[in-house]
């Protein structure tokens, strides 16, 4: 025969303040949501970003075929590839 015992837990109380700490962080993070929503919502075409990649690879690349793989990349991504 198999016994099982069976443990309840003992009934927690909420610790103080935690139920106005957490409606105040809740609003901090809804205000940094609208102070930050236009900054994140700005769009970025596909020709400037391509255009960052060109500037990127003439200035940062040493490398000629690194720098030919990101002029490559840079066109396929204009081209939406």
């Amino acid at each position: 025969m198999t016994t099982a015992t069976v443990h309840t837990p003992s009934p927690v109380a909420v610790p103080r303040g935690a139920i106005a700490a957490a409606w105040l962080a809740a609003k901090l993070v809804l205000a940094f949501r609208v102070i930050t929503a236009p900054v994140a919502v700005k769009p970025r075409s596909r020709s400037r970003e391509a255009a960052e990649l060109r500037v990127y690879a003439r200035q940062m690349c040493d490398d000629p075929r690194f720098a030919a793989d990101l002029y490559a990349a840079a066109d396929r991504h204009e081209r939406g590839e």
